[in-house]
Formats: structure tokens, sequence, C-alpha cells
């Protein structure tokens, strides 16, 4: 069932965990869910999220925190209030742009 992360070095996920810069604020990242970054459910624990164009992962400092499949926004009891706030303005605004495009 592994895509493309069985290409990724033995460190690769310690890296992606690793916040970039002042180490203080949380890095947050969108990825698609066709990424193979998304790790979740198969070499993270968590939910699996499909591999389908239109969905969306967030990702707080290389953990995934929520998504968005189809127009369900799902927060995974592992996000924060910051990772929250981040969820609804980050993964809506993707999902408006992607729908606006492919309709």
């Amino acid at each position: 069932g592994f895509s493309g992360e069985q290409f990724a070095l033995p460190e690769a996920l310690g890296l992606l965990r690793q916040p970039v810069g002042n180490g203080s604020q949380p890095v947050f990242a969108v990825i698609n869910a066709c990424d193979p970054l998304n790790l979740g459910g198969l070499i993270t624990p968590g939910n699996k999220t499909a591999a389908v164009a239109g969905n969306r992962i967030l990702l707080e400092n290389g953990i995934p925190v929520a998504r968005i499949s189809g127009e369900q926004l799902e927060i995974f009891s592992n996000a924060g209030q910051l990772a929250k706030a981040e969820a609804a303005r980050r993964l809506s605004t993707v999902r408006t742009l992607y729908s606006a495009q492919h309709t």
C-alpha cells in the first residue's frame, strides 16, 4: 500500500517533524492527499486520508492535525487551538480555490 514513502530515508520523518525557524512557533503546511507526504495512517499514527486530488491535509510540524475530504472539514483530536484556527482558515481557503477552478 505504499507509493513514494518507501524511498524516504529513515531519518526523513524526524526531519519533517522539526519546526523551521525560531522553534517557538509551529510550522503549518497544507498538502494534497495525493502527495507522498500523506503518511497518516500508514507510517505515522492517525487517520488515513484517501489519495484523491481534492482532499487536503494540514500538517503541524509534520504531524497531520486536520483534513478536508470532499466538502467535509475534520479536525483531529491531537489539534490544539491554534491548529483548529489554522485548519479552518487554510483548508477552507485551499478547497474554495480548488472548487472554483474545477467546476
